[in-house]
């Protein structure tokens, strides 16, 4: 299953944001995936933040913005 791109913008609140990771870890669940990768692109987007949701960095050649999620 591959979600290509999401997007929000400015305005975004951080719950609208945290909704759709969390109905992303739904969808995984739901299909047995292994993974979630993701690449994050915004400035309010910190590894504080996405290591609190579960991810790790992740793809290092490709930037310092990519990071996955292992479910199992």
């Amino acid at each position: 299953m591959s979600v290509l791109y999401a997007r929000s913008g400015p305005g975004t609140q951080y719950k609208s944001i945290a909704r759709a990771a969390s109905a992303m870890d739904e969808i995984a669940r739901i299909r047995d995936a292994q993974a979630i990768v993701c690449q994050m692109i915004s400035e309010r987007g910190t590894e504080r933040l996405m290591k609190r949701w579960g991810y790790v960095r992740h793809a290092f050649s490709l930037g310092d913005n990519h990071y996955i999620k292992r479910l199992r």
